[in-house]
């Protein structure tokens, strides 16, 4: 192995997501718009690395993204959706 660091040189160790229990999901709606926001969530990762890139000072980042969004907002005079498709990643084929 060369000291290039690759997508196939990182090994995902665990993976913990959940949502911070003392935030709340806040709606708050006006005569023409609504304001939704959703509970903090957490993400933490533990990875591990060669060591041969070890040497090297390293920012990991991550992209918090979902794959499907649907969205209904019901009113006394009707609803409105919304579905959002899925984004595709760089790797992703086509």
């Amino acid at each position: 192995m060369t000291g290039k660091l690759t997508v196939d040189n990182i090994n995902v160790k665990c993976v913990r997501a959940y949502y911070d229990k003392n935030s709340k999901t806040l709606i708050e709606e006006t005569e023409n718009m609504l304001y939704y926001r959703t509970q903090t969530f957490y993400c933490k990762v533990s990875i591990e690395i060669p060591s041969c890139v070890a040497d090297r000072d390293w920012s990991i980042g991550l992209v918090q993204a979902c794959n499907y969004m649907y969205l209904e907002n019901v009113r006394a005079a009707g609803s409105s959706y919304w579905e959002f498709s899925p984004v595709e990643g760089a790797g992703d084929s086509s």
